[in-house]
């Protein structure tokens, strides 16, 4: 009888979208789940006495985003693939993983419906795009399966113990807030700290940054606490160790892991680096983490696998992609590519973590999960300096952009035009830097495409060049100067008579061979227009040039001293080399909600 139960519950939570996990799972509060099944399932047993099951199932449920499997009719033995595996791999923390190529769905179930009957319990099951997804665990013991329909390709992987390590599955909570994604202010180059606030109040922490941001991560988990004393998270996501990402860990738990209250730390330590890619500094998680997680009473170091999933008050955790997929057949080099790449979905909205995965990983992602990437919020990868690929943020699609970086690190230009692609997207509305100060948004934000101001003077009076450039015009729409002399060269656009509104950022395109070291100054409210000084400037460097030499700038203007959001002038510094022609194509401003805290 144990063994019937199994199954079905095994086919009932392959059919649910969102619910993460085990059987008595409740949610209460305006968004709880409210799916019902109604199943009417039986068990058969062959000639050969092997178990099959045919169930029909009708889903109902509020959370649509994350895809379901269709079992109206389906038949499984329960049965491990008959084959031998095409690849069998140790992951760094001992599971042993086997893929099997060419299989189809009935396999997965089939391998699911065998451990169930071997005694296995399920502990999370997922569907994402062509994807299944499923976690057993029997005592310490744990499988975790997972199907990629686009590649007909099923992963098994064993072990024999970890599972208690597995984060408690929330069954009951109240609602008391919207889940919010917060951006933690950093004055560090690059670095990377994101707080999740869940709808009950407790927390999902990612990485940190480093030592020195430790405080001020210490001071937003205080800020967004509310009514509790004690901070209360229920994971800290390590997405892989560096010591930009895992070093306010390290700090945080030297100096207030007694007044923190935390349930599992979350990461995945990569296996078959080159020489190189350990030096790296990746040893933390080797070396030190296991201690530093221990300072936190009951803290629990949780491994994991591509395709788990977790459930939380409001979210699912969903582990998108771990090192194995790409270190099982080829050493890992580059040690960003140790980075764990995981999805929170609930609440109304989605964001995806990218640590500083590059293409390789993206690549398989593309391959995996192809349209089901598109989230409305995601972390830029790699402080954005030019790992991820332009493929990949396009199937992600996201309006809001996360930037784990400074403004001069924005500015760079590092060979390749992802950043630049970026910024021109269609879909790309709001980028937030670490730099601009804590920004919170509400996971369900959407951001609507922003009110553009065309501050393009139609007037030639308004425009006006210094004794360094020559043949200052307007010609179609298209401001054209010359650079006479490299060593000051600029133009200045007066904006008086135009309004403005209110605005804190600028898109700027310009067509120029080199803008390294430029930059551009503004005037703004009760200033003089053309009073220009070191307060009103940005410096702009190079951040990319499109296949058409033109070249997108993003220039916020939000953090200047006093700025109010009323531009009367701007100045181009723009043009380094005697006989270079400038062009400045459009000038648009627009204004992101940004109400940010610096430390």
């Amino acid at each position: 009888m144990k063994r019937i139960v199994s199954l079905l519950l095994l086919l009932a939570y392959l059919c649910l979208p969102f619910v993460a996990c085990r059987q008595n799972d409740e949610y209460i509060g305006e968004s709880e789940f409210a799916g019902e099944i109604e199943s009417d399932a039986h068990i058969s047993t062959s000639a050969t006495s092997e178990t099959s099951v045919t169930l029909e199932t009708e889903v109902d449920t509020e959370y649509e985003t994350m895809g379901k499997t269709d079992l109206s009719v389906f038949e499984v033995n329960p049965a491990l693939p008959a084959f031998e595996a095409t690849l069998t791999y140790a992951c760094a923390d001992g599971m042993i993983l086997n893929q099997y190529d060419g299989c189809v769905d009935k396999d997965f179930y089939a391998a699911g419906a065998y451990y169930l009957v071997d005694g296995y319990e399920v502990y999370c099951s997922n569907n994402i795009g062509e994807t299944m997804s499923l976690t057993v665990t029997k005592d310490d013991a744990y499988r975790t399966l997972f199907f990629s329909g686009r590649e007909n390709i099923l992963y098994i992987g064993s072990s024999e113990s970890g599972a208690a390590s597995f984060p408690e599955v929330t069954e009951r909570y109240v609602k008391e807030y919207d889940v919010t994604v917060t951006q933690n202010y950093s004055a560090r180059i690059n670095g990377m700290g994101y707080v999740i606030r869940l709808a009950d109040g407790s927390f999902i922490v990612y990485d940190g940054g480093y030592v020195e941001n430790a405080e001020d991560l210490y001071k937003t988990l205080r800020d967004l606490n509310g009514k509790s004393d004690r901070i209360y998270i229920r994971a800290w996501v390590l997405t892989h160790s560096h010591t930009d990402h895992f070093s306010a860990f390290s700090q945080i738990a030297e100096s207030y892991a007694h007044e923190i209250k935390l349930d599992t730390v979350i990461y995945a330590p990569a296996n078959n680096l080159t020489d190189a890619a350990i030096r790296n500094g990746i040893e933390y998680f080797n070396d030190t983490l296991e201690e530093h997680v221990s300072r936190f009473d009951g803290a629990k170091l949780c491994p994991v696998h591509t395709g788990m999933s977790f459930s939380f008050p409001g979210v699912k955790l969903e582990i998108l992609m771990t090192s194995e997929q790409l270190s099982k057949t080829a050493q890992i080099s580059d040690s960003n590519n140790t980075s764990t790449v995981s999805r929170i979905v609930g609440d109304g909205g989605s964001m995806i973590f990218l640590g500083d995965v590059g293409a390789a990983g993206c690549e398989w992602m593309l391959g995996t999960y192809d349209d089901a990437l598109k989230s409305d919020m995601v972390q830029v990868s790699h402080h954005g300096c030019e790992t991820a690929t332009a493929e990949f943020y396009d199937k992600v699609a996201a309006p809001l952009l996360f930037w784990p970086c400074n403004e001069m690190l924005f500015g760079q230009y590092r060979g390749e035009l992802v950043k630049q692609h970026l910024i021109e997207a269609d879909y790309s509305v709001e980028h937030i830097l670490h730099e601009y100060g804590t920004i919170t948004r509400s996971l369900s934000y959407k951001p609507g495409q922003p009110e553009y101001i065309d501050l393009f003077p139609e007037k030639k009076s308004l425009v006006k060049g210094n004794s360094c450039v020559e043949n200052v015009s307007i010609e179609g729409g298209v401001l054209k100067y010359r650079v006479t002399d490299a060593a000051d060269p600029y133009v200045s656009v007066l904006l008086l008579g135009i309004d403005t509104g209110k605005c804190n950022m600028l898109r700027i395109v310009a067509g120029a061979d080199d803008c390294e070291g430029s930059g551009i100054y503004v005037t703004y409210g009760n200033t003089k227009p053309g009073a220009y000084s070191e307060i009103g400037k940005r410096d702009v460097g190079r951040q990319g040039t499109s296949d058409d030499g033109k070249m997108t700038l993003l220039v916020y203007l939000g953090n200047m001293e006093k700025f109010n959001g009323e531009l009367n002038a701007v100045r181009f510094d723009f043009g380094t080399q005697n006989g270079q022609t400038i062009e400045i194509y459009s000038i648009e401003a627009y204004y992101v909600d940004i109400d940010s805290k610096k430390r």
